[in-house]
């Protein structure tokens, strides 16, 4: 019972239930302790991802023994396991890097109030954070995009209408590209090391050219897959009439109610995003003027 009301909950949604407060509260003690807070994150995402990039390295020449660690890791974290579920979802996902996106973006959009300023400090050590897990992530899914580009189809939309794979061939065939590009660069360059051999401009405008692209194509491909989640658990119910192989109807509540669950968030995340940054920029720009005809 606890595992299907855990698969019913998007990732996104528990991430950012926990990532949020942590990153609004913690913030002294991430500037502190941020290294730490690194070789965690690096750890953690290193024992899950391991496997996949030997796995896309060797193909189907991957030891034994790492099929079975990575199955024994899955188990982990799997919803039949709250806890490791939870914690990883949490703390250490892909939706938790994204999360700390979420509020190091939203930082730059929200009013330069004295708690806002603190939050600037930390910017980022967020976002290097956040990073080491959406990287790893983004390795793991390495594979896909090169199967799609290679003629493939994905895995799970056999029997399913086309447009499934044309759905799925523009998240991960284009939309992931320009999303990992986006962040190994942004992400590179968040650390102090490489950006004190950077001028200030160049810094923040390889930060601006990366930021935006990256968090805003982040925030479609949620929504796509949430979408795409939403849709196939309706069509492996029967919906509409298609006449596909219905799988176990105990996944058709919960992937639609994930699914539908993971598309609002995010786009109730990129319109809430595009509002501040509108109210942002005319706050600015009042300022600006009023500043110009003293």
């Amino acid at each position: 019972m606890v595992a299907l009301v855990l698969d019913s909950i998007p990732r996104i949604a528990i991430a950012l239930a926990v990532v949020l407060p942590l990153a609004l509260c913690c913030d002294g003690v991430l500037k502190r302790h941020a290294r730490t807070f690194y070789a965690i994150a690096g750890v953690l995402t290193v024992a899950e991802y391991w496997v996949s990039v030997l796995q896309l390295l060797m193909g189907k020449d991957v030891p034994a023994w790492a099929v079975s660690y990575q199955q024994a890791v899955q188990g982990l974290i799997a919803t039949t396991n709250p806890v490791g579920y939870l914690l990883r979802t949490a703390l250490f996902s892909a939706e938790a890097g994204v999360a700390l996106f979420t509020v190091v973006m939203f930082i730059g959009a929200l009013p330069k109030t004295e708690r806002v300023r603190c939050l600037y400090a930390v910017r980022s050590e967020m976002a290097i954070l956040g990073g080491i897990p959406a990287f790893g992530h983004g390795l793991s899914r390495v594979s896909t995009v090169l199967r799609y580009w290679g003629g493939g189809t994905s895995h799970g939309t056999e029997g399913l209408p086309e447009w499934f794979t044309v759905m799925n061939l523009v998240i991960y065939g284009v939309l992931f590209v320009i999303v990992f590009v986006a962040l190994i660069v942004g992400w590179v360059t968040s650390f102090r090391v490489v950006r004190r051999r950077m001028r200030g401009r160049t810094w923040k405008r390889v930060q601006r050219i990366c930021a935006y692209p990256f968090y805003g194509l982040t925030l479609v491909c949620g929504a796509l897959v949430g979408f795409m989640y939403t849709a196939q658990g309706l069509a492996q119910f029967g919906a509409g009439g298609s006449k596909i192989v219905v799988g176990d109807l105990s996944t058709f509540p919960t992937r639609v109610i994930q699914g539908s669950g993971q598309f609002w968030i995010y786009v109730a995340l990129a319109i809430a995003y595009l509002v501040l940054r509108v109210g942002r920029a005319r706050a600015d720009a009042a300022r600006q003027a009023t500043r110009a005809v003293r």
